[in-house]
C-alpha cells in the first residue's frame, strides 16, 4: 500500500510539474509554502535547476532536503528573501488566507505563483468538498495509518472553499 501511495504522489507531482513548467521562471531562489510531502518540489527540480526552500506548518515530508517549519502566520524569512514563492493548493487549509498571502508577498521580491482549487455553483462546490476530503483529510489519515508520514497535530481538513471570483 505504501508503494502505491508513493507512486500516486509521484505521478500527481510529475503531472503538476509538467503543467507548471512553461509558466515558471528558469532562474531565481524559490520558496515553496505548504510543501506537504515534498513531491511537488522534487519533480519541479527535475525540470529546473533552481534553489528551493520548503516550508510548512508540520513536517509531512517524505522526499526532499527537509523543510522549515512555521506557525502558519509569520514566515521566518527576511523581506524579499526569495525571488519567487509557490503556493500550490494551500489556501483551503489556512485559518487566515489573506494574511498568509500578505506574508508570502513580504518574503517574495518578484512573483507569487498560486494555484488553488475553485468552484462555480453549488454542484461544483459539492464536488470540490468531496475531492478535498479524499485528497486531503482522508489521504492524510491513510498516510499516517501506513506510516508514510509521522503522527502530527494537523488534520489536513479544508477550512475554506473559494469561488473563481475570490
Amino acid at each position: 500500500m505504501k508503494y502505491l501511495l508513493l507512486l500516486l504522489l509521484e505521478q500527481r507531482a510529475k503531472s503538476l510539474a509538467r503543467r507548471l513548467y512553461p509558466h515558471l521562471p528558469k532562474t531565481g531562489r524559490f520558496l515553496d509554502i505548504g510543501s506537504g510531502t515534498g513531491h511537488n518540489v522534487q519533480e519541479i527540480k527535475q525540470l529546473l535547476d533552481v534553489e528551493f526552500v520548503e516550508t510548512d506548518v508540520v513536517d509531512m515530508s517524505v522526499v526532499g532536503n527537509g523543510l522549515v517549519i512555521f506557525d502558519g502566520k509569520k514566515l521566518p524569512f527576511a523581506d524579499q528573501e526569495f525571488s519567487y514563492s509557490l503556493m500550490l493548493f494551500v489556501l483551503q487549509y489556512c485559518d487566515n488566507p489573506v494574511e498568509l498571502l500578505k506574508e508570502s508577498r513580504r518574503v517574495t521580491s518578484k512573483r507569487l505563483i498560486l494555484i488553488q482549487s475553485t468552484y462555480a455553483g453549488s454542484f461544483a462546490l459539492l464536488i470540490l468538498r468531496l475531492r478535498e476530503f479524499m485528497t486531503g483529510e482522508l489521504a492524510f489519515k491513510f498516510s499516517r495509518t501506513i506510516n508514510l508520514i509521522d503522527e502530527c497535530q494537523c488534520s489536513l481538513k479544508a477550512l475554506n472553499y473559494f469561488t473563481r471570483r475570490e
